[in-house]
């Protein structure tokens, strides 16, 4: 009867452990990290053995993706073109992906390295020598492309199973507050508008996810049929946009060039994926549709 007891204790226990490490922005100890049944896990070529507790990310689009999945407690460094969202302790700033502060990023002693580029072979194999993987997330290139970066960003963070529903949670949510507003603008006759990035020559064409966020926005973008950000001066001119939405580096060039109506937005914003898009397009809907959101 002593042995049955024991024994049944001892499940109990081993279940418990198992359980916990199932949270997706989990702040556990270590040695229930250690046992997380969601690892290891391969990304891209790159085995996670398990749960991480510090973290670097040398990528902008990640850094977001990882606030947006609520598991930034466990970020320790980020890259210098990283945003930290108001209220939120700095982090230490460790240069860029192309040109990282090699010594300081060591000193952090992260478990894992996430970035969406690669890095140097120096920096690679001094990460190599101390046993830090690095795992290279590609942005999304549109709409479509967003459930395998916010998956396999998950996944580094949270395993298989948990990183997969939050995941899906997560991008789910995001997808539902961008459609939410192209629906209040819905019945309203279309606005012709163009998205400019930083780089004047790149306009948010219909295959990008900035083009897409446009469209949620309600907008008709006039770059829809191009490709690839390509869409030229003067392709943009002959389909005479009602509304041109640009960073506020841009905006004297594009004044210069258009008598339409200049918008300042976050162009960064839209670039890192993270929800804080919702955020923008909201901006863009409403510069459009004023009388649709009137009551907010």
């Amino acid at each position: 009867m002593i042995k049955k007891t024991i024994c049944i204790l001892l499940c109990f226990i081993v279940g418990t452990v198992f359980t916990a490490c199932n949270t997706p922005s989990s702040s556990t100890t270590s040695s229930i990290v250690d046992y997380v049944p969601d690892y290891p896990i391969a990304i891209n070529g790159v085995t996670v053995k398990r749960c991480p507790e510090r973290v670097i990310s040398l990528s902008p689009v990640l850094t977001d993706v990882v606030f947006s999945l609520g598991s930034n407690d466990r970020l320790v460094g980020v890259s210098d073109y990283c945003s930290i969202p108001f209220g939120i302790k700095e982090l230490p700033s460790l240069g860029t992906a192309a040109n990282p502060r090699a010594e300081q990023l060591i000193e952090l002693n992260p478990e894992i390295v996430l970035t969406s580029v690669g890095l140097s072979y120096d920096l690679m194999e001094k990460l190599k020598l101390r046993n830090i993987p690095v795992v290279t997330i590609k942005a999304a290139k549109n709409e479509e492309d967003l459930p395998r970066l916010y998956q396999q960003t998950a996944q580094v963070m949270s395993g298989k199973i948990a990183g997969k529903t939050n995941a899906d949670n997560t991008l789910g949510l995001l997808i539902k507050k961008l459609e939410q507003i192209k629906g209040k603008t819905q019945g309203s006759k279309k606005t012709k508008a163009a998205l400019i990035l930083d780089d004047p020559s790149a306009v948010a064409t219909g295959d990008t996810l900035a083009g897409y966020v446009l469209t949620c926005a309600g907008a008709e973008n006039v770059a829809q049929k191009g490709k690839n950000y390509e869409f030229s001066q003067e392709e943009l001119a002959a389909a005479d946009p009602d509304i041109i939405f640009c960073s506020q580096t841009d905006r004297e060039k594009i004044k210069q060039k258009f008598s339409c109506k200049i918008v300042v937005v976050d162009i960064r914003t839209i670039e890192r994926q993270g929800d804080s898009i919702i955020g923008q397009a909201e901006k863009m809907a409403k510069e459009m549709f004023p009388d649709r959101f009137s009551d907010e």
